[in-house]
């Protein structure tokens, strides 16, 4: 590396933060080269929070390169916040290697050089292809099991992990681009894409099935149920004193029974009506597709319940989605009294576009979708309503349970 250029003395005309850390040389910005390798494993998320720290604090850590040349070793994220910052040089220091001609060699110690980040799945299984590319491009052949499983351990990735990546590359690209971009994880995106996906009954149409009366009884059937559990006096603590086992009782217990009274409620009332049969049942896990089911009928309907504030937007996170008929519901927490003040209600048929994939191998029922359903009539609001503002957010507003 030329001294005359890349020295410690900035020119006269510079802007640079402070730097705490030891470095060898200041190098113009427009010098520094970027391994491409780097930009197709690591990705670059941390790069505004990195230039506000540096501006701040300055810089602790400098950027290394490979000797006698201006190509990064590590510090890619910190180099492009410099470029954020608009400034003018780089401190770096000095690699005591000069750099491979070996892709397969300059990525182990890319990897090396980013031991102290915190590297995620993803990234971790793009430094594996990338290095298996490399051998095979700079070698004519396979890599070898012994020399795989050496690559797989220096980036800590299980060999099963590795190879339902590749299963999903190939049969279920979806699922390995949702791993890729870290919206799920292997094993959670693995389960999803093979398991037998759940087919809902609804030979029967099912839309405008409640009036008004209707739903109000069902929402005083859940505030109800709600009083009487919270109010239960069974803890016997002696000499006739008693104490409230429930009033403690978590958000999941009263989610739990919201969900069993609406059920009861739903089955009790589609055996009332003249159009419908008489079979109608809350599942007894022998029917896994439907909470309340008709085999007479052949549809099914699924109930989801969630717990939030007015102002919340409700998240339905079914672990295994069914397309079908949904009743969704959703209400404030229960107060001290053990009332529900507020409650949402809302019932259409719901496709496999309606929901997208979270984390825990979960999928969420998107508000979006359901305002483009409601839009077009197929997604009822029983009790509420459901707007979208100037933004494009759709709300949720609650209706009291007492009107």
């Amino acid at each position: 590396m030329p001294t005359t250029k890349y020295t410690k003395k900035l020119p006269k005309h510079h802007s640079v933060p402070v730097v705490r850390g030891k470095f060898d040389y200041w190098v113009p910005i427009e010098d520094i080269r970027e391994d491409e390798a780097n930009s197709d494993i690591y990705n670059y998320d941390s790069v505004t929070d990195i230039a506000h720290s540096i501006a701040k604090d300055g810089l602790e850590h400098c950027p290394m390169v490979w000797k006698n040349s201006t190509d990064l070793v590590s510090g890619h994220s910190r180099y492009r916040a410099f470029l954020s910052k608009g400034y003018t040089h780089l401190p770096v220091v000095e690699y005591e290697d000069e750099r491979p001609s070996s892709e397969y060699e300059r990525i182990k110690r890319l990897h090396v050089s980013n031991m102290y980040r915190e590297i995620k799945f993803p990234d971790r299984y793009r430094g594996i292809k990338r290095a298996r590319d490399a051998y095979l491009n700079e070698t004519g052949r396979l890599i070898g099991d012994d020399e795989m499983n050496e690559i797989l351990s220096d980036w800590r990735v299980k060999r099963g992990d590795w190879n339902i990546m590749e299963e999903m590359r190939q049969k279920y690209p979806k699922f390995y681009n949702q791993v890729l971009s870290g919206e799920m994880g292997v094993r959670d995106a693995y389960k999803q894409a093979t398991q037998k996906k759940a087919k809902m009954r609804m030979a029967k149409d099912m839309s405008n099935l409640l009036n008004k009366a209707d739903v109000n009884y069902l929402v005083s059937s859940i505030c109800q149920t709600i009083e009487g559990v919270k109010t239960l006096d069974t803890g016997i603590i002696g000499l006739g004193n008693t104490f409230n086992p429930l009033s403690i009782a978590d958000q999941n217990f009263y989610s739990n029974v919201i969900h069993t009274t609406a059920c009861s409620y739903m089955a009790h009332k589609l055996n009332s009506f003249t159009d419908f049969a008489d079979d109608w049942r809350i599942t007894d896990n022998q029917n896994i597709y439907h909470d309340v089911w008709s085999g007479e009928d052949d549809t099914g309907i699924e109930i989801k319940t969630h717990q939030c504030g007015m102002g919340e937007t409700p998240r339905w996170t079914p672990k295994r989605f069914k397309e079908g008929y949904h009743l969704l519901i959703a209400t404030s927490k229960p107060n001290n009294r053990g009332e529900i003040e507020s409650i949402f209600i809302g019932f259409g048929k719901l496709t496999e576009s309606c929901v997208k994939m979270i984390n825990g191998g979960k999928v969420e029922i998107i508000p979006e979708k359901l305002w483009e359903l409601h839009q077009k009539g197929e997604f009822e609001v029983w009790k509420g309503k459901m707007s979208m503002d100037n933004d494009g957010k759709i709300s949720f507003k609650h209706a009291l349970t007492t009107k």
